[in-house]
């Protein structure tokens, strides 16, 4: 059984993997932002939702093809933000609350229109008309 890096070891490997791992779920502040960042997201955090999203123990994770995983992690994103949207004003809503879903519509909307100068905040309030669109046609 493999040992971890907190159950003992070198004292610097486990204090830089919680500085990694604190840095990419709770974030930090610089000295120049009042804004929180996110640190990367660390290699086991995504062996670990590998296993959770496909039911695999971590030795076959580490075998799979990442950037296919990621794609497909995209495709669930952008169906979830999708179905939400449709949902209308609270679907819209929820989607707000998850800039990971926010992120990756503005990408999927710069790609399809090639209009990169589009920020998250316009794209929203396109995505907020279509929301109200949605209730709207739900109505009749």
């Amino acid at each position: 059984m493999a040992r971890s890096c907190l159950s003992g070891g070198n004292a610097k490997r486990k204090k830089r993997w919680l500085e990694e791992l604190t840095d990419y779920l709770l974030g930090f502040r610089t000295e120049d932002s009042e804004y929180i960042q996110y640190g990367p997201q660390p290699y086991e955090a995504i062996i670990s939702e590998i296993c959770a999203s496909f039911g695999c123990p971590p030795d076959v994770a580490e075998q799979q093809d990442l950037s296919l995983v990621q794609r497909i992690f995209e495709y669930r994103n952008a169906q979830a933000a999708r179905d939400l949207i449709n949902q209308g004003r609270k679907g819209f809503e929820q989607v707000t609350k998850q800039p990971h879903l926010v992120q990756l519509l503005l990408e999927m909307h710069r790609a399809q229109t090639g209009v990169e100068h589009l920020t998250s905040d316009q794209m929203l309030a396109g995505l907020a008309q279509r929301a109200t669109e949605v209730e709207r046609e739900e109505d009749e």
